[in-house]
């Protein structure tokens, strides 16, 4: 087991690696940017406990710094990531403490079923794109994976085994003295940054109009301000994490160290104002006096039904304050908002139980949410045609499947639980206040997708991985639960197991039309046909019932063309030169459950000939 864990950590340092490397062939970027996160890479290997905090530090302004001086297209966060990770990798292969058990358990689960999914994603991938694809990929890869976001699903299935794996080395490494006490200082001077840009920002615009108060107060009351990166519901789910997280410093500290962590406090507090996400105002308070009642609750039945009627209170005050909330740049009305969100969820609803076993794939909930989706809500919200799920849970689940779904509420329930037991237990405030922290960005990922956001997401898997090896403390060095083990183990044996099963049912249902494999794209003939062109081989993907098409060959003399379909040739025909040919190709004696069928086109008496292919239409009933 050790063996494969050391493997595991050395592979994920090659791939990460890796694509660090690929700074240096961006454009505008070149050996400077590479050298720094080099450093990175090197400080998390030999000095991690300080090197991680540091990188919380700097993830929220490390686009807005770095856009300054090198390519502004690249995601300079992720970069950053996947420099520390590198390191991390390494100081994992020789160091102590291991991953805590109960936190190891649900991630490597959860980190399998992402890379079950990836593989499958660039399956689906191969097949559209056919072998060309594999060479464009690599050159992507290599070259331009910061600056390229052609492959969402690659890059969806990445930023989530990316989050794993920082929450199971913050987790590694939150289980010595103080290491959570850096990643919240972190967090909080990090906020602290991010929120001086926002207020330079503002102030600047301010700045341009007749009277400087006025217009500062109107742009920060009309307008959501956010100047790192374009979602700004993320940005409110960040500043309510780190609001809190510096509170659990402020709180606990004395002198001069306080009067700094309540500055970068207010200072959060401010941009979470400003980003005018509502539930994430409405979150941070929730959350907080929630870990505040908590000891209370289990000190006696008096005390329990107190604090129960004074949470009711709270939920009802917070229900209503929401109502009231300002209505910023493009917002809708609260209750409006609300309603969209519930239709969001019927239509992660309706993904889930048309793909229950496997998903729909990685990075494809924005782009297929139309047909999942009612046609109330396409009425009353039409973005819904191509928009994410406003769930990070039911997004997670309608993309990897139920079992992605349950190990990633798993992995980070485990965390937040474990806090929230240790903080209730102890009454240590930090703890609290730590666990109020993860608490409101948790709600504000079932009302939006923080996760999504590299900058939001990377801090909410470092905080709650820190938190979470800090409540289990020493239990890593406890004898090792064969039960547990041989669950985790049998888990992923199943994921290897399974994933060609995986593959083929995502490639049933690939939506492969229009595709084709060596055609050019679509002209129009002289007598008014439309057709793709190919010389000598094309491969197409065509309905699954009976259809027909028309071809071209543009040849003097008469050729033959042989139609294979599903690798079994289907006919040969003899084509007349110059003149269209209408070809029906029959649907299957037994019909399957894949949508299209791959057909093969080749001209037998040479590779030279040049065909002209019209659209396939159906015949029939289909």
């Amino acid at each position: 087991m050790i063996a494969l864990t050391r493997a595991a950590w050395l592979a994920s340092a090659a791939l990460f690696g890796a694509l660090v490397v690929s700074i240096l062939r961006v454009h505008f970027a070149g050996p400077v940017p590479f050298a720094l996160l080099a450093v990175v890479a090197v400080l998390c290997a030999v000095r991690p406990a300080w090197a991680l905090p540091a990188v919380t530090g700097l993830l929220p302004i490390a686009w807005f710094s770095a856009a300054r001086f090198w390519n502004a297209q690249a995601s300079w966060a992720e970069a950053l990531a996947c420099a520390a990770l590198t390191g991390l990798a390494f100081d994992a292969c020789r160091a102590r403490p291991s991953v805590p058990r109960p936190l190891a358990a649900p991630a490597a689960v959860f980190g399998a079923i992402v890379v079950a999914s990836l593989a499958t994603s660039l399956s689906v991938l191969g097949l559209r794109g056919g072998p060309p694809f594999w060479s464009s990929f690599g050159q992507t890869m290599a070259h331009g994976y910061f600056v390229d976001r052609s492959l969402i699903a690659v890059h969806a299935g990445l930023l989530l085994l990316e989050g794993t794996l920082l929450f199971a080395h913050a987790a590694r490494l939150g289980t010595q003295p103080l290491f959570l006490r850096r990643v919240c200082a972190a967090t909080s001077l990090g906020s602290a940054a991010a929120a001086a840009c926002t207020f330079e920002r503002l102030a600047t615009a301010a700045a341009r109009a007749p009277s400087f108060w006025p217009a500062l107060f109107d742009l920060a009351g009309r307008l959501r301000w956010n100047v790192h990166y374009e979602d700004v519901n993320a940005a409110g789910s960040y500043f309510a994490l780190a609001l809190l997280a510096g509170a659990a410093l402020a709180v606990t500290s004395a002198g001069w160290r306080r009067a700094i962590w309540t500055a970068c406090t207010l200072a959060a507090a401010g941009a979470l104002w400003l980003t005018s996400s509502r539930i994430a105002l409405l979150a941070a308070p929730a959350a907080a006096i929630a870990a505040l009642l908590l000891p209370r609750a289990i000190h006696s039945r008096r005390q329990a039904l107190q604090a129960a009627v004074a949470a009711v209170g709270v939920v009802i005050a917070l229900a209503v304050i929401s109502i009231f909330l300002p209505q910023r740049g493009i917002q809708k009305s609260s209750l409006l908002a609300a309603d969209i969100r519930l239709g969001l969820i019927g239509t992660s609803v309706e993904m889930i139980r048309a793909h229950p076993a496997y998903g729909i794939g990685l990075g494809e909930f924005q782009q297929r949410s139309g047909e999942f989706s009612s046609a109330e809500l396409l009425a009353k919200f039409p973005a819904a045609v191509h928009e994410n799920a406003h769930n990070n849970v039911l997004q997670v689940a309608a993309e990897t499947g139920v079992a992605g779904g349950l190990s990633f509420v798993w992995t980070i329930g485990v965390a937040i639980l474990a806090v929230g037991w240790r903080a209730t237990t102890s009454r240590d405030p930090f703890l609290q206040l730590v666990f109020a922290a993860l608490v409101a960005f948790a709600l504000t990922a079932l009302a939006g997708h923080p996760l999504l956001i590299p900058e939001a997401g990377y801090s909410f898997w470092l905080l709650a991985g820190a938190a979470g090896g800090a409540a289990l403390g020493d239990r890593s060095a406890t004898p090792r639960p064969r039960r547990l083990t041989r669950l985790v183990a049998a888990t992923l044996l199943l994921v290897a197991i399974t994933l060609p099963l995986r593959i083929r049912a995502a490639s049933r249902d690939a939506n492969l039309d229009h595709i084709a494999i060596g055609m050019t794209g679509w002209h129009l003939s002289p007598d008014g046909i439309r057709y793709r062109e190919a010389a000598g081989r094309a491969t197409l993907f065509v309905p699954s019932g009976a259809y027909k098409f028309s071809v071209n060959a543009r040849a003097r003399d008469a050729i033959r063309l042989e139609v294979s379909v599903d690798g079994r040739t289907a006919d040969v025909i003899m084509l007349t030169p110059d003149r269209w040919t209408d070809i029906v190709v029959p649907a299957r004696t037994v019909q399957g459950d894949a949508r299209f069928r791959r057909m093969d086109l080749r001209t037998l008496d040479g590779e030279d000939y040049v065909i002209w292919v019209t659209k396939d239409e159906p015949v029939g009933p289909r």
